[in-house]
């Protein structure tokens, strides 16, 4: 996918940090743009600057109020925008959290917090938004997508670098990876492009919120590094889409922890019809 003009995007956890950046990038690009994210009032905000970065006044912006986690809503929402002509054409999961983030007991100490004294619900609750979250709205997606689109996840720069605290949070982008990995494989013969991102510390809400309580390890490891903005790290999530790239690594020093490309034929589902044509003919 070379140019953004006129296709439909969806971008999840589009009311701050990255998905924010990534959606007002898009519509500066000329695309249509539907976001979605749990938060209507920083939702709202984030559709109105969408709009003020349009090219034209005919580009549409649509803003959902949505929890990943629920996968029927995630449906409804996809199968209402196919409805009107709108389906997506480029998805952007970049919806995700940390364990700062959710509401729990405040008297449970568990941020940071190792993995054997971390609560059984954080890890589901991470599970549920970092993981399942983007499988409800791949699985809602890919009905409506053409030849030509593209699928983007966005993952971590962790899951090269795992550091003590993370466990819950790591696992479920690690696991998101993996799907990836394979959705790529599996949507291979239908035409459409997967990508799989890995921000490291970028400068969002959700690095504000692990900053004051993480444990001290990381804070010595992060200070050695430097903090992306998330309209650079946009730019470069794009970038990888315009070249057609499965991983788009976000980080000095990366690319030398990304696995080795699969063999040509490796991983590739064969056409039903013609998996069925070769066995009579055998």
């Amino acid at each position: 996918m070379r140019d953004f003009a006129d296709i439909h995007a969806f971008v999840t956890g589009a009311s701050s940090g990255i998905g924010r950046a990534l959606a007002v990038a898009l519509a500066a690009h000329g695309a249509h743009v539907h976001i979605a994210a749990r938060r209507e009032g920083p939702l709202a905000e984030a559709c109105a600057q969408v709009e003020q970065a349009r090219r034209h006044p005919g580009q549409h912006c649509t803003a959902h109020p949505l929890d990943v986690a629920d996968e029927a809503r995630v449906r409804a929402v996809f199968d209402a925008l196919a409805a009107q002509g709108m389906a997506p054409q480029l998805v952007v999961n970049s919806a995700g959290v940390v364990a700062q983030q959710l509401a729990l007991d405040p008297s449970v100490t568990h941020r940071p917090g190792y993995f054997d004294v971390t609560p059984a619900e954080v890890y589901r609750q991470l599970i549920a938004v970092n993981y399942l979250g983007a499988v409800h709205v791949c699985q809602a997606a890919a009905p409506h997508l053409r030849r030509g689109a593209h699928i983007v996840n966005v993952a971590s720069g962790a899951v090269f670098l795992p550091l003590p605290g993370y466990a819950a949070y790591v696992g479920s982008k690690s696991a998101l990876a993996g799907f990836t990995e394979v959705l790529r494989h599996e949507m291979r013969p239908r035409g459409v492009r997967v990508s799989l991102a890995y921000p490291e510390d970028t400068d969002t809400p959700q690095l504000h919120a692990e900053r004051a309580t993480r444990a001290p390890e990381v804070n010595a490891v992060a200070g050695l590094s430097s903090v992306m903005s998330a309209e650079r790290a946009a730019h470069l999530i794009l970038r990888g889409v315009r070249r057609g790239a499965f991983h788009i690594p976000l980080g000095d020093g990366q690319r030398r922890h990304l696995p080795a490309a699969a063999p040509a034929g490796v991983g590739q589902v064969p056409h039903p019809g013609r998996a069925a044509g070769a066995r009579a003919a055998a």
